[in-house]
Protein backbone atom coordinates (compact mmCIF):
# COMPACT_ATOMS: atom_id res chain seq x y z
CA UNK A 1 0.00 0.00 0.00
CA UNK A 2 3.35 2.41 0.70
CA UNK A 3 4.31 1.98 -3.02
CA UNK A 4 1.19 3.54 -4.40
CA UNK A 5 1.35 6.12 -2.19
CA UNK A 6 4.79 7.08 -2.92
CA UNK A 7 4.31 6.91 -6.39
CA UNK A 8 1.80 9.40 -6.41
CA UNK A 9 3.72 11.86 -4.40
CA UNK A 10 6.84 11.76 -6.33
CA UNK A 11 4.78 12.18 -9.66
CA UNK A 12 3.39 14.77 -7.91
CA UNK A 13 6.48 16.44 -6.73
CA UNK A 14 7.87 15.86 -10.11
CA UNK A 15 4.58 17.75 -11.90
CA UNK A 16 4.73 20.65 -9.39
CA UNK A 17 8.42 21.40 -10.11
CA UNK A 18 8.05 21.26 -14.23
CA UNK A 19 5.05 23.35 -13.80
CA UNK A 20 6.88 26.12 -11.46
CA UNK A 21 10.55 25.93 -13.38
CA UNK A 22 8.21 25.89 -16.70
CA UNK A 23 6.53 29.35 -15.86
CA UNK A 24 10.10 30.50 -14.68
CA UNK A 25 11.77 29.41 -17.75
CA UNK A 26 9.21 31.34 -19.85
CA UNK A 27 8.70 34.05 -18.00
CA UNK A 28 12.42 35.20 -18.52
CA UNK A 29 12.83 34.11 -22.15
CA UNK A 30 9.43 35.32 -23.40
CA UNK A 31 9.66 39.04 -22.13
CA UNK A 32 9.77 41.65 -24.79
CA UNK A 33 12.92 43.16 -25.67
CA UNK A 34 10.91 46.65 -25.24
CA UNK A 35 10.58 46.96 -21.52
CA UNK A 36 7.26 47.92 -20.47
CA UNK A 37 8.25 50.91 -18.02
CA UNK A 38 5.97 52.68 -15.65
CA UNK A 39 4.53 55.54 -17.25
CA UNK A 40 4.32 54.64 -21.00
CA UNK A 41 1.71 54.35 -23.43
CA UNK A 42 2.11 51.21 -25.41
CA UNK A 43 -0.19 50.57 -29.02
CA UNK A 44 0.24 48.98 -32.29
CA UNK A 45 0.65 50.64 -35.39
CA UNK A 46 -1.12 49.56 -38.74
CA UNK A 47 1.01 50.18 -41.81
CA UNK A 48 -0.65 49.52 -45.25
CA UNK A 49 1.25 48.86 -48.06
CA UNK A 50 0.49 47.85 -51.92
CA UNK A 51 0.53 44.17 -51.01
CA UNK A 52 0.58 43.46 -47.52
CA UNK A 53 -1.11 44.84 -43.72
CA UNK A 54 1.99 45.12 -41.26
CA UNK A 55 1.45 45.55 -37.03
CA UNK A 56 4.25 47.09 -34.97
CA UNK A 57 3.89 47.01 -31.32
CA UNK A 58 4.76 50.25 -30.21
CA UNK A 59 5.90 52.72 -27.18
CA UNK A 60 4.16 55.72 -27.59
CA UNK A 61 6.65 58.84 -27.26
CA UNK A 62 4.12 61.83 -27.07
CA UNK A 63 5.77 63.91 -24.09
CA UNK A 64 8.90 66.07 -24.56
CA UNK A 65 11.11 64.14 -21.93
CA UNK A 66 10.12 60.60 -23.61
CA UNK A 67 10.91 62.43 -26.98
CA UNK A 68 14.11 63.49 -26.29
CA UNK A 69 14.63 59.73 -24.10
CA UNK A 70 13.56 57.98 -27.22
CA UNK A 71 15.44 54.74 -27.59
CA UNK A 72 18.39 56.22 -26.91
CA UNK A 73 20.68 53.18 -24.54
CA UNK A 74 18.32 50.36 -25.65
CA UNK A 75 21.12 46.95 -26.62
CA UNK A 76 17.93 45.43 -28.56
CA UNK A 77 14.52 45.85 -29.83
CA UNK A 78 12.07 42.62 -31.20
CA UNK A 79 11.78 43.16 -34.97
CA UNK A 80 7.77 43.90 -35.00
CA UNK A 81 8.24 46.15 -32.30
CA UNK A 82 9.45 50.30 -32.15
CA UNK A 83 8.63 53.43 -30.90
CA UNK A 84 5.75 55.85 -32.27
CA UNK A 85 6.69 60.11 -31.59
CA UNK A 86 3.60 61.53 -31.32
CA UNK A 87 3.63 65.64 -32.13
CA UNK A 88 0.57 68.17 -30.94
CA UNK A 89 1.02 69.25 -34.91
CA UNK A 90 2.82 68.80 -37.71
CA UNK A 91 6.39 70.59 -38.21
CA UNK A 92 9.64 69.66 -40.14
CA UNK A 93 11.36 67.42 -37.51
CA UNK A 94 14.93 66.29 -37.32
CA UNK A 95 16.21 63.30 -35.65
CA UNK A 96 19.60 62.23 -34.69
CA UNK A 97 20.54 58.81 -33.22
CA UNK A 98 22.96 59.85 -30.34
CA UNK A 99 23.29 57.25 -27.46
CA UNK A 100 20.94 55.01 -29.74
CA UNK A 101 22.62 51.78 -29.78
CA UNK A 102 20.85 50.20 -32.57
CA UNK A 103 20.14 50.85 -36.36
CA UNK A 104 17.22 52.05 -37.20
CA UNK A 105 14.41 52.92 -40.10
CA UNK A 106 12.57 56.38 -38.95
CA UNK A 107 9.31 56.13 -40.96
CA UNK A 108 7.85 60.25 -41.01
CA UNK A 109 4.33 60.01 -41.32
CA UNK A 110 1.40 63.26 -42.13
CA UNK A 111 -1.60 64.03 -39.77
CA UNK A 112 -3.77 62.28 -42.47
CA UNK A 113 -1.68 59.36 -41.50
CA UNK A 114 0.09 59.29 -44.96
CA UNK A 115 4.38 58.55 -44.96
CA UNK A 116 6.04 61.00 -46.26
CA UNK A 117 9.45 60.03 -45.96
CA UNK A 118 11.09 57.20 -44.77
CA UNK A 119 15.55 56.99 -43.99
CA UNK A 120 16.46 53.76 -43.65
CA UNK A 121 19.56 52.38 -41.46
CA UNK A 122 20.09 55.10 -39.77
CA UNK A 123 23.18 54.24 -38.12
CA UNK A 124 24.30 54.79 -34.17
CA UNK A 125 26.38 57.42 -33.06
CA UNK A 126 28.07 57.73 -30.20
CA UNK A 127 30.61 60.70 -30.86
CA UNK A 128 29.00 64.30 -31.62
CA UNK A 129 28.11 66.03 -34.26
CA UNK A 130 25.81 62.97 -34.97
CA UNK A 131 24.11 63.62 -38.21
CA UNK A 132 20.73 64.80 -38.87
CA UNK A 133 17.70 62.93 -40.12
CA UNK A 134 14.46 65.27 -41.29
CA UNK A 135 11.37 64.66 -42.69
CA UNK A 136 11.74 66.97 -45.35
CA UNK A 137 8.35 67.95 -44.73
CA UNK A 138 5.69 68.78 -41.87
CA UNK A 139 5.27 65.17 -39.93
CA UNK A 140 2.93 65.14 -37.19
CA UNK A 141 4.14 61.20 -36.06
CA UNK A 142 7.66 59.40 -36.48
CA UNK A 143 7.85 55.19 -36.45
CA UNK A 144 11.36 54.31 -35.58
CA UNK A 145 11.63 50.80 -36.10
CA UNK A 146 14.74 48.28 -37.00
CA UNK A 147 16.90 49.15 -40.09
CA UNK A 148 15.77 46.72 -42.45
CA UNK A 149 12.14 46.40 -41.69
CA UNK A 150 10.68 49.08 -44.22
CA UNK A 151 12.77 46.77 -47.24
CA UNK A 152 11.52 43.56 -45.49
CA UNK A 153 7.86 44.64 -45.56
CA UNK A 154 7.81 46.36 -48.85
CA UNK A 155 7.37 50.06 -46.86
CA UNK A 156 7.18 53.02 -49.28
CA UNK A 157 6.13 56.70 -49.21
CA UNK A 158 2.75 57.31 -49.69
CA UNK A 159 1.70 54.27 -48.02
CA UNK A 160 -0.45 54.85 -44.94
CA UNK A 161 -0.85 54.00 -41.19
CA UNK A 162 -3.03 53.87 -38.26
CA UNK A 163 -2.65 53.96 -34.70
CA UNK A 164 -4.95 52.34 -32.14
CA UNK A 165 -7.38 54.61 -30.42
CA UNK A 166 -6.03 54.58 -26.89
CA UNK A 167 -2.57 56.30 -28.37
CA UNK A 168 -3.44 58.94 -31.20
CA UNK A 169 -3.23 62.57 -30.12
Amino acid sequence: MLKPVFIIALAAVVMIGVVVFGALYFNETSQDVVEFNEGINYSQVFIYTTNSEITVNVEVADTPQKQSQGLMFRENLKWDHGMLFIFDSESVLSFWMKDTLIPLDMIFVDETFRIINIIDNALPCNIEPCPDYSSEKPVKYVLEVNAGFVETNDIEAGDFISISPNSSK
